[in-house]
């Protein structure tokens, strides 16, 4: 995969901190599996507007305002530095809404802030090879990338 990485669009509600169920565990161990082998991985993802999480940025090809880091973790900070082919977005969503994996939980907000997180974030629109949807969760989320294009 090292003459031309694929890039791959990951959706999951869980990979920033504060994880609070297995699927933030997978969808960092998936992640880190892809860049292993060389994809380029773009992360979307939410996390509750109540985090006093500060922004980073390890993409060459966005507004580096817009991409946050994992957590005030400095080793999984250095992580993502170590990790050009990392991207990652998140929506901020209601408090009340995270460690919920039921209908009440953020996934329509998610949704709801995707295309504006990928449209603002990004110079021009990603060209995804692949789409990797963590759980049902990401359903709505592929379905208003796909209604406007992005995917």
């Amino acid at each position: 995969m090292t003459e031309n990485p694929k890039k791959l669009l990951l959706i999951g509600l869980e990979f920033v901190q504060p994880l609070f169920s297995g699927n933030g565990i997978m969808t960092q161990s998936v992640v880190q599996g892809l860049l292993g082998i060389g994809y380029h991985v773009h992360v979307l993802c939410a996390r509750p507007s109540s985090s006093s999480l500060s922004n980073i940025s390890t993409s060459t090809n966005c507004d580096h305002s817009k991409v946050i880091k994992i957590s005030n973790n400095e080793e999984e900070n250095n992580y993502m530095k170590k990790h050009p082919n990392l991207t990652v977005l998140v929506v901020n969503v209601p408090p009340s809404t995270w460690k919920r994996l039921d209908r009440n939980s953020c996934y329509e907000h998610l949704a709801a802030g995707a295309l504006e997180q990928i449209t603002t974030t990004f110079k021009e629109t990603p060209n995804y090879d692949y789409v990797f949807a963590i759980d049902w969760s990401a359903v709505p989320t592929i379905k208003i990338l796909q209604k406007n294009h992005i995917l």
